[in-house]
Order: C-alpha cells, then structure tokens, then sequence
C-alpha cells in the first residue's frame, strides 16, 4: 500500500467510537464519494466534448483568416500563416490533453478512495457478524443492504471446550440444601452432542416456530435488541463489585430462555428468540419476585407433598403480559417457564410419565410437571409467591366486594333515581376530558362531514334585533315565569350547556360583557327533527343565533325561549374552564382572545384604559386643543433620549428610525400658528422589556403656546385627579404594589401634589454640596458625581455620563418618597437638551417629572425657543452618543430649521398612558393593560415539551386525587 493510501486510511479510520456509527459515517461518506464519481465522469466527458468543439472552430476560422489575408503575399507571409496554424492546433491540443489529464487524475484518486472504503467497509460488516448477535448484527446490517443468516453459536469454537461455560441457577440456595446449584438441562435426559444437554422446553399456546438450523435448548448469551425494555422474574445475583437484579428474557411462543438481562436495560421495549425468531412484544410492568426462599409458606391444597427427593433449584421467569385474565386466575403456572435440572437422583412415576407422555396437550404437560415439582417439597415458595401485603390487599378487595354486594339493592335504587339526571346532563363534562388535539381533529371532522351534505356551517348574515345588554334592560322587569310576547332575536357565544332529559336544554349566552340564559324547551320549539339535531351539534364555544320570547325562569333567571336556533360560527377548540378560569400568563398574553373570552377582569381592565383615553381627549379638546398625527418614521430619532428600532425604506434607499417622541412635530406645528394641539399614539423604544417597559406602548403630548411649566403642574393636578374622581368617585385609589399576595398600599390623589427640587433636595439627602449647576458639564462634575455614587453604592452601567449619573442619583434618594403624585422639578440643562434654561437659577431648566408610586408618568417643561442654544444642547447630546450613549439624540437640521423662524413661549407636556392605567387597574405588570404584549418566541419542540409538562402534571394530580 502506498503512503498515500496509508496515510489516508490513518486519517479516516484510525479513531472511532462505536461500530455503529463508523459504520453510519462510512456509509454516507461512500454515498457522497460514488455520486461525486459519477459527476466527475460526467464533467469529464462534457469538458472534453465540447472543448473539443470550439477548439475546432477556433482553428478553423483563425486558419481561413490568415489564408484570406496572407496567401496572396509573399513568400515570408505564406511561411508565417503555416507557422501560426500549427501553433496554434499546438497549443489547442496540449490544451485538450490537459483537461483530460486533470479529470483523469481526479476520477483515479477518488476511485482508489472508493475502493478503499469498500474494503473498509467490508472489514467493518464481518467484524460485526463477528462479534455482535444475531438480532444486533441483523438490525445493524439490513440498513446497509447486507444479509445475515440466522443461527446460534455454539460455544464449543473449533473443537475447544474451554470456552463452555455452563449455566447455573442464580438463586440463592434454599435452606438445607448443601448441593451447589447445577446446569439447567432438560426434565427428558437426551443424548449429548459435544458435551451439550439439549432442552426442550414446554410450549404454551400452539407450536413451537423454529428458525432454520435452530436446536431449540441452547442458550445463548443475552441477546441485546435495539429496543429497550425487558421482562421476567427478578432474581438475586452478584454483578461485577456488587448486588444487582437481573431479569430472565423467556420467548412467548416458545417458551426459550434467551439469557439474563439487568434491571439498568429495562428501557428496551422488545427482544427477538433466538431459537424460533419470535419478536415479543413489551410488558407494561415488572413482575417482581417476593419469595422468601428460607421459609416458604404453607402449600396450596392442590398441589400435596407426595415426595421429598431432592431437586435443585431452577429458574423462573414471567412471560408476556398478553394472557387473558381468565387463564392467570385459573393457574398461575401456565404464567410460568419452568425448567428441571436432569439429576442421577431417581424421580416419581408422574414425572417418568411426563417424559414418555410427548403426545399429551400443554397445559398437561405444564400441571404435572409442576404437581412433580411441588412432590419435591423445594419449590413452593417459588410459586407461591404472595406476600403478606399481598395477602391484606386480597383480604381487603373481598371485604369490599362483600360490601358492595350487601349494597347493591340500595344503589340500584339510588341509580334509578339519579339516571334521569344521569340522561340529562350533556357530554359537556366528558368533552372537558378529551385530549385537546383529539377534540380538534373530532370537530374537524364534523364540520367537513356537513360540507360534504351541502350544509351551510358559516352563514353569511344573521339579523340580532337587541343586544344582550339591552335586552337586560329592556325585560327585567317581567316576573318569574312570565313569558313577553315579543319575538327578538338575539347572538352571542355559548359558554356553558346543560339538559334536562332530551326535550329541555339550558345555555349560558354571553355577548358584550353581560349574558343570558336561552331555555330551548322542545315543546315551543317549531320543529322537533331540527330541534334534536341542532342541539345535539352546539358545543361550548359556539357562537349561535337564537329568535325567540322573552322570559324569566321558575328560579328568577332572565332567559329567551327559542323557536329557532341556529350555529352561526362553530369552534374547533375547547375554551379553558369558566370555574377555574385561565391562569397561565404565557397563555393569556401570547393568546389575549382567549384571556379575554374567560377573563372577565381583563376585560374591565382594557374598558378602564379605554375610558382614560377618552377622558383626556375630551379634557384637551374641551381647552381648545387640536388633534394630529405625526410620521411614524424618521430620519433622524429625536424628540426623547431612547434607543431606537431602525428600519429600511426600499424605495428612498436609506435607513429610517421608529420615532421614539413625536416632540419635534408637534412644535413645528406650533411654530405653523397651531397654538395648541396634541396626539395620542404609539412609539417605539428599543429597550429592555420588563414590569413597566415594553418596547411599543402608547403616549399622549401635547403642546400649549404662551404657557410655562407652572401652568403645565397646575393643568397636570386637574386632569390626573379629575380623571381618578370620575373612575372611582374618589380621590383614594388601593394599589398592590409587590403583587396580588402583599398588602395593598393606598395612593392619594387629592390635588395639590407634593413638589421635590431635583438638586436642592439631593443635597439634603446625600449630605453633600453639588457644584454649582453651571459646571455640572465639566470633568469635576462628573468625577464627584462618580465618587458619589460609589460612596453609596448606586448602580450605573457605562457610560458613566453626567446626566446619567444624576438620574441615578434622583431614582436611589427621591424617586423612592414619590409614593402620592409628586413632582420632580428643575433638572440640570445637560439632562433636558430641549427644555428652556431656568429664568433665576443658572444651569437648570424649567422641567418638572410626574411620578406615582414611585413610577414615572409624566414629563413636562417650558420649550426651549433658542434655536442658537438648542444646536449647541444638540451639540453635548451629540458627544454623548459619540462616547457610548445610545439614547443620547442627534442634530436635528430640520428642526433647528424651523425654530430659526421662530417659536412662541411654549409649555409640553407627556403622558405614558400605559403605566397610569396600571396603576389605576391594579397591575403590577404592563403587559396586564397591552392587549398584545411584546413576547420572546417559543424555540422550536419547546411548546411541545410545555403541553407534555402540562398533560403530565394533570395526570399526576389526576393520580393523586385517585389515590386519596
């Protein structure tokens, strides 16, 4: 071999982890290698071929060429066409050769790489016939298209007996025995080949199916199979350093033993005999063997002692589980493979008669053998296993049947009584128990079933002649049992079914928050056929029409008896349990149709958002403010200092930016003659997600020329505590501030709010004196606040900018006394790029910050109308995006632009609506009060492995109740 090849097969083949998955790799490696070849031989022959086509050309119009321009020449010019003619045909075929050279080159190295694999191959195949068994070998080669004959080794190899190692009984010895355990052979003594006993063994349940070339009594080493559970009596043995439990492995047609099996490899599921190549299947529980071989319990009656000869012990091991009931209560031996050792010691007349009887049944053989083995006086307790726990749950089961039968008068009375309520009651309860795929794939097929008649499952239009709320209104006053002549004809969802008997059925309809009960009674109804059908086909969930009188019920209950029904839209799922509600947060927020179908606080809770909205529209609108709208997206994300999402416009070819504000529209819209105007929209900010930050959520500003800041907390304490008295009827609203389970804390909204100086009071919390506000820009500034924050160990993530380090400040020492509305006011300038400078305090602008239980929710200042000093605020904002900061803002030119020709002395104002209607819904989350949360995607299996988790824990708690 060369050193190529050497150094090939070095580097493929000399490192590996099993045989099966060399083998797999080598496999899909000479898969890949022969399809490579035949492209290889197909590039060649195209190369070639047409390589050859256009060299041909190429040489034929070149020479036609030179003949038209030379021949008529001279003698020198003849010579130099014939020259350049056969340098070129020269240079063409040396082309040609080269091209079938590295194609030829190319197919011999990989032709010698496929044989070499072959041969490889191949050494793998006979190495595993070698040393794996027969089902190993046959389900590890028939991937490979290989071949295995079915056979057991002997374990005499080329006429050396030093191999045979005889099986022995891995029982521990019975007491009073001082014979060692012996080789299992046959109860029939049968002539030896090569010092082998054969064993027949008894077969149950028809003949015996042999493979070819197979003597039925070998046993062979445990076979392994690829599928992983095994089944048998559990015995006692000594494995490797210590204790263990092994299992036999006995064939279900043939009664075979195939080897032992630890208890480590009861996650194979099935085993192939290796005498008759039976496949059995896979038991759904471990017999366990409870004997206790020192003192075996007394003997069953039919089975007397009659000898007391000497046996030794043997094995026993449980068969599969597919017997009837019937044939285990009647013996438990024909569960059984029983085996006995052929000894000197002379045997009783039964067993002589076993072995001479061979035309005999079974179940015959079965029964005297084991009479013979219980006459031996050394196997009772192997059979009679039971023990004393078993005993008292035997005891107790025939207590209880005793019992139940003294009660059987009194409970079919009872059942007669109850069954009419038994009829009544739908299969609503029954349908809760399906499993959910079951019940789509059940309704699925019903509505296709309808299609296929030419039924209509979705109509078009149904005419509701009252709503349900109306309805309520317009019918409570009727009496109990009154019945309203009007026909009305009312929709909604159906949330729950009942039934008296099949003429009298209930539904709960639910429609706008409110329902009512429809009372289908067969005898108004004004066909019975339709009748029956119709309400047989609703299902919890529907949504149905209903046409009808109004009434009320015996019990008081508001309902409509129909004289017809009809399914507007079928569900194909089952709605979550009204009793127990929905619960699981993934769910309700990635499925908020579902939350709010079933939740009716949810529900209250987008209704109270919704009425905050209006309340603020009609509370501007009613100063005199506009409503506009402003672009989504910018080129330049100013307005607020946040991150911002960045999206593409294919057409203008650039890069444009979610807004993050719609500040610097709005005030261009002022600087238009817009004195007031205001927009209630959403924005975008690419930040974290958490309780209180979601990266869209809505936002209200509003712009008032000729106001400053004072005006703005004035009109601020208006509308908030407005808002609250009009909600609740009163300024005290109970918040759970830590969750659900933790105290509630009150908020008081009682105006005026509480008024905290940004600076002034960090000073007197800190017990330090801050530079004048004027120098907070400079390195100093930054060093002290930096040395501040370290001396009380406040957080604050890189860049450690100024701005940033005071808002750190203000939220450890202020923001935790805002538990009331309070304001923050006067932040410095390097914090506000877009607030106007204080008119008495140098370095500070007139700014102020609304929070509420220690939360952000307003932000507010007097404008900045210099435009000279606006570009030099966008100027610092510049270098601190420059040095890290990405919610630092941007020169905005546009809008520098427009406050050049002049903007009035302008008060803005801003609302996170999201987070006042958390705290006025009671919700500590802000995805409570967005209808469709941001959420993080399931990996792909993950939801899978969430519904397993699911089913499992209702079938452990399912368990547990039964237990109980």
């Amino acid at each position: 071999m060369s050193f190529f090849h050497r150094l090939f097969k070095f580097r493929i083949f000399k490192f590996r982890a099993t045989l099966s998955e060399e083998l797999d790799d080598l496999h899909s490696e000479l898969n890949h290698l022969q399809q490579s070849l035949i492209q290889s031989r197909l590039l060649r022959r195209k190369w070639t071929k047409w390589f050859a086509i256009y060299a041909i050309i190429i040489y034929l119009v070149s020479n036609i060429s030179y003949y038209v321009l030379f021949l008529s020449q001279d003698f020198v010019s003849r010579v130099y066409t014939f020259t350049v003619s056969i340098a070129l045909a020269v240079l063409l075929y040396s082309m040609h050769w080269i091209i079938r050279w590295y194609f030829r080159m190319m197919i011999q190295a990989k032709e010698e790489k496929l044989v070499l694999f072959k041969d490889r191959k191949q050494e793998l195949i006979e190495e595993v016939k070698n040393k794996e068994t027969y089902a190993v070998a046959k389900n590890l080669l028939e991937k490979y298209g290989e071949t295995i004959t079915p056979g057991v080794r002997s374990p005499i190899i080329n006429g050396n007996s030093k191999d045979l190692h005889q099986r022995t009984s891995i029982k521990p010895a019975l007491s009073g025995l001082e014979k060692p355990a012996i080789s299992i052979v046959s109860p029939r003594p049968a002539a030896s080949e090569n010092g082998n006993y054969q064993m027949q063994t008894p077969v149950r349940g028809g003949p015996t199916r042999l493979a070819v070339g197979v003597t039925p009594g070998k046993l062979p080493r445990a076979i392994l199979p690829p599928q992983r559970t095994f089944w048998g009596t559990i015995l006692d043995t000594m494995v490797g350093d210590g204790p263990s439990k092994r299992y036999a492995l006995i064939c279900h047609s043939c009664n075979s033993h195939n080897g032992m099996a630890l208890e480590e490899e009861f996650e194979y599921l099935s085993f192939r005999c290796a005498y008759c190549n039976y496949l059995n299947g896979a038991r759904k529980h471990k017999p366990v063997f409870n004997g206790n071989l020192s003192s075996p319990p007394p003997l069953p009656p039919s089975f007397p002692v009659e000898n007391q000869s000497v046996v030794e012990p043997m094995e026993m091991s449980a068969t599969d589980s597919s017997d009837s009931a019937d044939q285990a209560n009647e013996s438990r031996v024909t569960r059984r493979s029983i085996r006995i050792p052929a000894t000197n010691h002379s045997m009783s007349s039964d067993a002589t008669g076993d072995n001479v009887d061979e035309q005999g049944s079974t179940q015959e053989k079965i029964t005297r053998l084991t009479r013979n083995i219980f006459s031996a006086g050394r196997f009772q307790n192997a059979l009679y296993m039971t023990s004393q726990c078993e005993l008292k749950r035997q005891m107790k089961a025939q207590k209880k049947a005793e019992d139940k039968a003294q009660k059987a008068p009194t409970v079919q009375q009872t059942q007669s009584s109850a069954k009419k309520e038994a009829a009544g009651t739908t299969g609503e309860n029954d349908e809760q128990d399906i499993d959910p795929n079951e019940y789509y794939k059940m309704r699925v097929h019903h509505i296709q079933q309808m299609k296929q008649t030419g039924e209509t499952v979705y109509p078009h239009k149904f005419h509701v002649s009252i709503s349900l709320r109306d309805y309520i209104e317009k019918y409570t006053h009727l009496q109990n049992e009154e019945v309203h002549e009007d026909i009305v004809s009312v929709a909604g969802r159906v949330y729950s079914k009942r039934s008296s008997g099949t003429k009298l059925y209930f539904y709960d309809l639910h429609s706008d928050s409110v329902k009512i009960q429809v009372m289908a009674n067969l005898k108004l109804y004004h066909n019975e056929e339709e009748f029956a059908t119709v309400n047989d086909r609703i299902r919890r969930g529907d949504i149905i029409g209903a046409k009808g009188k109004p009434t009320r019920t015996k019990k008081g209950e508001l309902s409509l008896i129909p004289t017809e029904l009809i399914i507007l839209t079928p569900t194909l799922h089952q709605l979550p349990s009204l009793h127990y509600g929905l619960k699981d947060k993934e769910t309700r927020f990635r499925q908020r149709y579902l939350d709010l179908l079933i939740n009716e606080s949810v529900r209250q809770k987008f209704i109270v958002k919704a009425k905050i909205i209006n309340y603020v529209r009609q509370f501007l609108n009613t100063l005199g403010f506009l409503e506009v709208e402003t672009p989504m997206m910018n080129m330049i994300a100013g307005g607020a200092a946040a991150k911002p999402f960045v999206t593409y416009h294919n057409d203008l070819d650039m890069k444009l930016f979610m807004r993050v504000a719609p500040e610097l529209y709005l005030k261009m819209l002022v600087v238009g003659g817009l004195d007031r105007v205001y927009e209630i929209g959403r924005v975008f900010r690419n930040e974290g997600i958490d309780m209180t930050h979601n990266p869209e959520f809505t936002i209200c500003e509003f712009y008032m020329a000729y106001a400053d800041y004072n005006d703005l907390m004035d009109l601020t304490e208006k509308l908030i505590s407005g808002l609250v008295k009009q909600l609740f009827g009163t300024y005290k609203v109970t918040y759970h501030l830590n969750g659900p389970d933790e105290a509630p804390v009150e908020i008081d909204f009682t105006p005026p709010f509480k008024r905290l100086d940004l600076i002034a009071d960090l000073e007197k919390a800190t017990g330090e004196k801050f530079p004048p506000a004027t120098e907070l820009s400079t390195p100093a500034a930054n060093t002290f606040l930096d040395n501040l924050c370290k001396k009380h160990e406040v957080d604050c993530t890189n860049p450690r900018t100024t701005a940033r380090l005071i808002d750190k400040l203000a939220g450890h020492f202020l923001e935790t006394q805002c538990l009331n509305p309070t304001f923050l006011c006067n932040h410095p300038q390097l914090m506000s790029p877009l607030a106007k400078y204080h008119r008495s305090i140098p370095g500070l602008t007139e700014r102020f910050e609304l929070f509420i239980c220690y939360k952000e929710t307003c932000n507010a200042y007097t404008e900045l109308n210099d435009p000279l000093v606006q570009r030099q605020m966008f100027e610092l904002q510049a270098k601190d995006k420059a040095a890290g900061d990405d919610e630092a803002q941007l020169i905005d030119e546009n809008f520098c632009t427009a406050l050049e020709y002049g903007l009035p002395p302008t008060g803005g104002w801003g609302l996170g609506v999201d987070r006042l209607t958390m705290m006025l819904t009671d919700s500590n989350n802000i995805k409570e009060v967005l209808l469709f949360p941001a959420c993080k995607p399931y990996k792909e299996g993950e939801e899978n492995e969430k519904s397993e988790d699911g089913k499992a824990t209702a079938a452990a708690s399912a368990t547990s109740k039964i237990a109980q």
